[in-house]
């Protein structure tokens, strides 16, 4: 058949001499004529050369076997690809893309475009009836790889040529050096996917890198084509034991995976980018420098190591994103608990106070005791309950309706100080009538004392604030007498030491309200009352704030053996905020001679200022207490989701057993899920186990770019753990105590 440039020539000629006869000369009108056959191209090939993407224009040569004989040629296009005819030829090809003047490469290492000179060449060796080839580094390995085989290129079939271009792509983890790879034109573009293709690109771009100062993407991949060619290992030897030079062999072995996850970072979409760089930190990316030639098993197998590098790194991201959601978490819950028990605490203890004042004005002395002879006032004690601790306050006015000032003294106690450890320390907190009605002045401050009297003489004020630190606020909310069931608010805002330790640096801004009947905040339990506001503590420069949502309602009686909240919590600690609601059924019940299970429940989110969040589910059932050590027995579940700001998601489910109190915990089940929109993964883990150890199968299933593999792994009665692992319905490796044995004769552990 003749050549294209033949058909095109033919083509012009045929089309010059309809033209001439159309003008005239006593031939047929032109309209009569036949219009010439359409340039059709038979047998395309689709050719993808990279360095880097290649210019427009650079010369792609199409040769037989015997690398002399041309077959046809094309250029590359704008967007980096060249096509070319083979006409007739219907065996392998090999296809080598030519240097020349004004020939560049975008070198991904430098970021800029590196001439190809006259002279250069890269290649490619493809089966026959190959439709599309990448032209890169590997395929150059892979050529002398025949080259050096016995016969050379002109003796290789279409299976030599397959298994050489597999053979090569495996040491990276690619399927196929053949492939076309994402092509790279700048440095801007992050257009690499986590396919084949996609990964190819970044690790064409780790290759640029790997040569030695000054040495161009060509030349470090003529040299590490030279050295895989020597003896089918990346070993830095060429021919002869010599070194090959120009690239830094055992850099690349050693750092290949912080390199790749550099060059995603630099290249590829950001969720990628994420993959690769959790991957590499997870130590799951490595060349393999002894790359074994493909068989029956290939594609499986590499499935199965690519699933099990996926369910270790989807344990490393569920660790490693867990542990940063899952602190904020802990520390927002601390801080939820600390500062919400606190807050709580310091309300009760203000409204106590508050209310004290604000029934003797109403000239209220019930539950009152006067200090006459030895003072003039009255005095009331309010018991400990719970961790809240005993209050004393006190007027100093005879007629009660005249009282202008409350004195309260609460949480007297010895040894805070750890350098005078007999020292005696108490809040106090004075109370006078504010400028507008049923507003009542705080200022806060610590006492000391050296013999526990605080008489006078014999104590130290140690200040808090400013002279007036908060404003309490009581009043009915309904019309008529006042009786013990009117309804009431009493409303706090203001600030209080969170401790004796460091007055001036750590403190609690209240913002508080709750509603409820006469009776009940003036004994300082409330039974069905709403709260509502915030409170902020403040340690230094750092701050966690604690918002009670609208309808909030907890209920506690005074002894506090009883608790029932519905809360909708949004807690603000440093970089995190977490946000939901907050149930306790009565915890009475299990005082009770026949215990009934209370449960705790916390449905909500974290989310981080760097965009990562986190879905969480908690519940607690306490079926019975352990008053000793806290070891209750019941059940706890904790469900969590958690995206990252690139899109990787994985959700942990966790559920825990403990059947006696006071015991260790029974059994735990797990469920771990990852998936990533990069390449399609997913891995989803099961176990339960009992008494540390694994009860029943671990089931693993896993998906990447749609192929499915299963391990299921078993613990037998003599303790020995063993398993099979299969791609599809092909098993590709077994699994006998905490080693997996594939097919190929290759091992790894199970982890």
């Amino acid at each position: 058949m003749a050549s294209s440039k033949n058909i095109q020539l033919t083509a012009l000629v045929v089309a010059s001499a309809l033209a001439l006869t159309a003008c005239g000369g006593g031939g047929s009108s032109g309209s009569d004529s036949p219009a010439p056959p359409p340039v059709t191209v038979s047998n395309p090939i689709t050719v993808t050369p990279s360095l880097g993407q290649f210019s427009a224009g650079t010369v792609v040569v199409a040769y037989k076997l015997d690398g002399t004989t041309e077959i046809a040629r094309g250029t590359v296009d704008a967007n980096g690809v060249a096509k070319i005819d083979l006409g007739s030829h219907t065996g392998a090809v090999v296809v080598s893309v030519q240097g020349g003047t004004g020939v560049t490469y975008f070198d991904e290492h430098t970021k800029t475009n590196v001439s190809f000179p006259a002279g250069q060449t890269l290649s490619a060796v493809a089966p026959g009836g190959t439709a599309t080839v990448g032209v890169t580094p590997l395929t150059e390995a892979a050529k002398q790889q025949l080259a050096a085989a016995a016969g050379g290129i002109a003796a290789a079939t279409d299976t030599t040529i397959g298994a050489a271009n597999k053979t090569v792509a495996a040491a990276f983890g690619l399927a196929d050096a053949l492939t076309p790879p994402v092509l790279i034109k700048d440095a801007t573009a992050k257009n690499t996917d986590n396919s084949d293709a996609g990964r190819y690109a970044l690790v064409l771009a780790v290759l640029a890198g790997s040569g030695d100062a000054g040495v161009p993407a060509h030349e470090a991949a003529a040299a590490l084509a030279k050295d895989f060619a020597a003896d089918g290992k990346l070993d830095g030897k060429g021919p002869g034991g010599t070194a090959v030079g120009k690239v830094d062999v055992a850099k690349l072995t050693t750092n290949y995976g912080d390199m790749l996850a550099d060059a995603a970072k630099t290249f590829a979409k950001p969720d990628v980018a994420a993959v690769i760089e959790a991957e590499a930190a997870a130590k799951l990316v490595n060349i393999i420098t002894a790359p074994k030639a493909p068989d029956a098993n290939t594609t499986g197998i590499k499935a199965a190591r690519d699933v099990i590098a996926d369910v270790r790194l989807s344990a490393s991201i569920a660790d490693g994103q867990l542990r940063a959601t899952g602190k904020a978490l802990a520390d927002a819950v601390t801080a939820v608990n600390d500062s919400t028990r606190l807050a709580i605490e310091h309300y009760e203890l203000l409204s106590m106070g508050g209310t004290f004042m604000w029934s003797l004005i109403q000239g209220d002395t019930a539950g009152m005791v006067s200090r006459a002879p030895t003072a003039v006032g009255w005095t009331k004690r309010y018991n400990p309950s719970g961790s809240r601790p005993a209050m004393d306050c006190y007027s100093d006015t005879a007629e009660a309706a005249q009282t202008t000032r409350v004195v309260c003294n609460y949480s007297r106690r010895q040894g805070r100080n750890l350098e005078k450890p007999h020292e005696w320390s108490r809040f106090r907190v004075v109370f006078t009538r504010g400028a507008n009605a049923g507003d009542f002045n705080w200022d806060a401050l610590a006492q000391t004392s050296t013999n526990g009297t605080f008489a006078e003489g014999d104590v130290t004020n140690l200040p808090f604030g400013t002279e007036q630190d908060g404003v309490f606020h009581f009043e009915l909310t309904e019309p008529g007498n006042a009786t013990a069931a009117t309804k009431a608010k009493a409303s706090i805002k203001g600030a209080l030491p969170f401790g004796m330790a460091q007055m001036a640096t750590d403190k609690q801004d209240l913002d508080l309200t709750v509603n409820a009947s006469l009776a009940e905040l003036t004994a300082g339990a409330v039974a069905d009352a709403t709260i509502a506001g915030a409170m902020t503590r403040t340690v230094g420069g750092k701050t966690a704030k604690i918002e009670f949502l609208p309808d909030s309602k907890i209920a506690v009686d005074e002894t506090r053996s009883s608790l029932v909240a519905s809360l909708g919590v949004k807690a603000t600690v440093g970089d995190y905020t977490l946000t939901g609601s907050l149930s306790q059924s009565d915890t009475a019940t299990l005082l009770a001679a026949t215990p009934t299970p209370t449960t705790a429940k916390f449905t909500g989110s974290v989310v981080g200022t760097s965009g990562d969040s986190a879905s969480i589910e908690a519940t607690a059932k306490i079926s019975k207490l352990d008053t000793v050590g806290e070891l209750h027995a019941g059940t706890v579940s904790l469900a969590g989701k958690v995206t990252t700001k690139a899109g990787l998601v994985v959700q942990l489910a966790v559920g825990a057993e403990r059947a006696e109190a006071g015991k260790d915990v029974t059994s735990v089940t797990v469920t771990q899920q990852f998936t990533s929109g990069a390449g399609e993964r997913k891995v989803s883990v099961a176990a339960k186990l009992t008494a540390g150890e694994l009860d029943g199968p671990l089931t693993i299933t896993a998906s990447r770019n749609g192929l499915a593999v299963a391990a299921t792994v078993t613990r037998g009665s003599d303790g020995k753990i063993t398993g099979s692992i299969k791609a599809g319905d092909q098993e590709v490796g077994t699994v006998s105590g905490t080693q997996i044995n594939y097919k190929d004769g290759t091992t790894e552990s199970l982890g």
